[in-house]
């Protein structure tokens, strides 16, 4: 009986209640009743069941309250976590506004920079063909008239040579005759110079001349083309849309964490663990009162 009794008055000091004055009455008066020798083994008996029951279930409390301890500890870290993505959304959501309320200006504005800048470019690239070629006509009509003077002096020549071999003869004839070959050789070389001179010639070789430049003004014309008013449009709405949906799904994520499910369960599972800590809190309480309390029952 003593065993049942400590038993059940320490749990109800865990719980929190007082000591009523019938359980005190009533245990006084069963010590009463068993006579003082009977009493006193009953108290014996009785505080020595207490104080087993008070050492076993304080030290389950104390591992209850660490647990519930750590418990809102890891709540309160996850609800930090929530928060910081909040903010970091939150300023996401301002970026990306300003995006996109300055998209427009800002690949115009970009556009038109690049439209200077390649319109400069393409006027240099045609002045550097129109350079060569003007160059090299230049340079061919400055060429032609001592080259025709010198395919008139070989010609000159050769009919000399050619006269003078008709009179000669044995070894002076020879010698002639090599003069005449050799002059003739010079004479077609000039020819081929001269041809190269001409209009059609001139423009053949300025165009292998301007190749590269000329493939280089075709891909700058295109990039200029590029940043035509449709061209510009059509990329402003590629990017305007882009950014939008970007805008919208920040938006939308934004809300799930204003109204976060997870948020709401962390906030109240850590409700529920600080109510539980507390009860917790106050069941070791009532351990620690109930060495006293269990003395007045004995003594009754």
């Amino acid at each position: 009986m003593s065993d049942v009794l400590a038993q059940a008055v320490v749990r109800i000091r865990a719980d929190g209640s007082q000591l009523g004055p019938d359980i005190k009455r009533d245990a006084g008066k069963a010590a009463k009743d068993a006579g003082p020798p009977a009493g006193r083994d009953f108290g014996r008996s009785f505080s020595d069941a207490a104080s087993r029951t008070l050492a076993a279930s304080r030290p389950k409390l104390d591992l209850d309250i660490a647990r519930a301890r750590e418990k809102i500890q890891s709540l309160e870290d996850q609800a930090r976590k929530l928060d910081a993505a909040k903010i970091r959304v939150d300023a996401d959501v301002v970026a990306a506004r300003k995006k996109l309320a300055t998209l427009r200006d800002d690949i115009e504005g970009a556009a038109k920079g690049k439209q200077v800048k390649l319109d400069a470019d393409i006027t240099a690239a045609r002045a550097k063909i129109q350079q060569i070629e003007t160059d090299l006509r230049r340079v061919a009509e400055t060429k032609k008239p001592q080259i025709d003077l010198n395919i008139l002096k070989a010609e000159d020549k050769i009919r000399d040579l050619q006269s003078k071999l008709k009179a000669a003869t044995g070894d002076a004839k020879i010698r002639v005759d090599a003069e005449v070959a050799a002059a003739s050789a010079k004479l077609k070389d000039m020819e081929r110079q001269r041809a190269a001179l001409d209009g059609d010639a001139i423009q053949i070789k300025a165009d292998a001349d301007t190749a590269s430049a000329r493939a280089k003004l075709t891909d700058l014309e295109r990039q200029r083309a590029s940043l035509d008013g449709d061209a510009v449009r059509i990329q402003v709405d590629a990017e305007t849309a882009r950014a939008r949906a970007e805008l919208d799904a920040l938006e939308a994520k934004a809300r799930r964490l204003d109204g976060n499910a997870v948020r709401m369960r962390v906030d109240a599972e850590t409700g529920a663990a600080r109510a539980k800590l507390a009860e917790l809190e106050r069941q070791i309480n009532g351990v620690g009162k109930g060495g006293g309390a269990l003395g007045a029952v004995t003594s009754g």
